[in-house]
């Protein structure tokens, strides 16, 4: 082979290498959200930049066909009846 053929392979393998590089980084941030602290089903995401050294903000997530959903706790007061 000669120099040139061995120098158009190498620039040509490089340039591979790039592209492929970049697409897999552009598919990995894509779906990118807040790290979530998980069991199976049951998880806390974390606010980015809340860590204030002693305490972790974040809301309690849980898992549904896949994906990490935001739970809302269903609250409020029970009147105390008397018979």
């Amino acid at each position: 082979m000669s120099f040139r053929a061995r120098a158009l392979f190498l620039a040509l393998w490089v340039a591979s290498l790039v592209a492929v590089g970049a697409i897999v980084t552009a598919q990995s941030r894509s779906g990118q959200s807040d790290p979530v602290l998980s069991g199976a089903d049951l998880g806390f995401r974390v606010q980015p930049g809340t860590n204030d050294g002693k305490i972790v903000k974040g809301t309690l997530v849980v898992r549904m066909s896949g994906q990490w959903v935001e739970a809302h706790m269903a609250g409020g007061t029970v009147p105390i009846t008397t018979r």
